[in-house]
């Protein structure tokens, strides 16, 4: 029988609620940001170095400038806002796991954080500049309702902005994606860990042809990163109007 949407998205949710909650400190470095928000194991573990690179093509893609209203949709604990804010970008999060949104508020100087779902934002039409989503698509269950959470960013959108979504897996790599996950971890680690929260793969026609049923320019490019490990089967997504 096939699980619904609820029910994975349920599971995720109590996975990123319990990390939030086991990773309470004092003071939180960036490094600290990027392991709770799941960079911290295997082909997907990343360094601050290495993490950096990927906030540089975020703001290179985006053209960030300073005072633009920026919103990442599943922020986490914040790892790709805190530096983002160093910009003078105005920064907003939302993310439905209340405990990773305490820590972002946390660490985060002057940080708008929102507990909320993906597929249903808690913001008006046209109200950001630019909008980001990072390594967050593969958590969804289905295509539908990834279609679901585009047209949401899509909403919230100022006319003439930007919206980039990073770290998308490719599905013409999937198996080469898996064993390499597989060989990263400790051997019976992969099955212990996926088996029953399982990535969702995306094909590059699949936005393409989202992009034009909503009239949206799109630029697709592969995830060149340099020291991390899921890089190669990765891609990325800038739309604008």
């Amino acid at each position: 029988m096939m699980e619904t949407q609820d029910g994975l998205l349920e599971r995720w949710h109590e996975v990123w609620e319990r990390k939030g909650k086991e990773k309470i400190k004092e003071k939180y470095t960036l490094q600290d940001l990027i392991d709770i928000d799941g960079f911290d194991k295997g082909a997907g573990n990343m360094t601050e170095e290495v993490w950096l690179k990927a906030v540089g093509v975020a703001i290179r893609e985006l053209e960030l400038r300073p005072n633009e209203y920026l919103l990442e949709v599943g922020c986490g604990a914040g790892a790709m806002l805190l530096p983002l804010s160093e910009t003078g970008v105005k920064v907003t999060g939302v993310d439905f796991s209340s405990s990773l949104i305490d820590i972002a508020k946390k660490i985060i100087p002057n940080f708008v954080g929102h507990v909320g779902e993906a597929a249903n934002l808690p913001y008006q039409d046209n109200e950001f500049d630019k909008i980001l989503s990072h390594g967050v698509f593969h958590y969804f269950p289905d295509y539908d309702y990834s279609e679901r959470v585009l047209k949401e960013m899509l909403r919230v959108l100022k006319k003439g902005g930007k919206m980039l979504i990073m770290d998308i897996p490719d599905i013409s790599k999937k198996s080469a994606s898996e064993v390499t996950r597989m060989r990263s971890l400790p051997e019976g680690e992969h099955e212990r860990l996926y088996s029953q929260y399982p990535h969702l793969y995306y094909d590059k026609g699949w936005f393409e042809h989202f992009a034009q049923n909503n009239l949206f320019y799109l630029k697709i490019f592969d995830q060149e990163i340099e020291g991390y490990g899921n890089s190669p089967f990765r891609f990325n997504v800038l739309m604008w109007r």
